[in-house]
């Protein structure tokens, strides 16, 4: 999920740059939304109930880095380009699906049933979730 919706992130920010490839990034990157509706779709087909419900908020609300489980060689080729990792358990740099589908505006994949059982059951306050990004407003470490 969190691949999909970066690379779909990468595809939009693509787009601003390349003026002659528009329509391309603008395909691709509906493309890795599509997908990634359908994949959460899947998953909550698959596993209903309360075990479901925990699977997607995992696969939603769980901290990745763009370079988490890489080999050692290749992160020796990007350390230069990482932020370090300091602080409250090393979440700094650390994303969310869900924070890339809101900054990469993926509507579809927002309004999918499964994505909207997960943000209404945080809401509701069935899952407690606490942002871990580094640009929180107010820290709540």
């Amino acid at each position: 999920m969190y691949c999909l919706l970066v690379n779909r992130h990468q595809f939009l920010r693509d787009q601003s740059f390349h003026a002659q490839h528009t329509t391309v990034k603008s395909t691709r990157a509906n493309l890795c939304e599509l997908l990634a509706a359908r994949v959460l779709r899947r998953f909550d087909e698959d596993t209903p109930g309360r075990p479901g419900l925990l699977l997607l908020a995992n696969i939603l609300v769980a901290g990745f880095e763009p370079f988490q489980n890489a080999p050692k060689e290749v992160l020796d080729e990007h350390r230069p380009h990482m932020k370090q990792r300091t602080g409250w358990g090393g979440n700094e740099g650390k994303l969310t699906a869900l924070e890339i589908a809101i900054i990469s505006e993926s509507k579809s994949f927002l309004s999918a049933s499964a994505c909207q059982k997960v943000i209404g059951a945080v809401y509701l306050g069935r899952i407690v979730y606490s942002p871990i990004s580094y640009a929180d407003i107010i820290p709540d470490q």
